[in-house]
């Protein structure tokens, strides 16, 4: 599976490609649809990020002394 910044790379030159304006709309269509799996694995990889944070976080309030 692609990791965070692998996909965030790509991501970024897929908008890069869709701004050049010398595509066809076929191909747009395509880099939208690859652009919303890659948003898709970012947005992922950032809930499970958040998901462990609140977890260290946690068990920290409940070890303190």
């Amino acid at each position: 599976m692609m990791n965070y910044k692998e996909a965030l790379e790509e991501l970024k030159e897929t908008a890069r490609k869709i701004e050049n304006d010398e595509l066809g709309l076929d191909e747009i269509e395509v880099l939208l649809n690859r652009a919303k799996e890659l948003a898709e694995i970012c947005r992922s990889s950032l809930r499970r990020v958040h998901e462990k944070l609140e977890d260290f976080q946690a068990n920290q309030s409940g070890n303190s002394y």
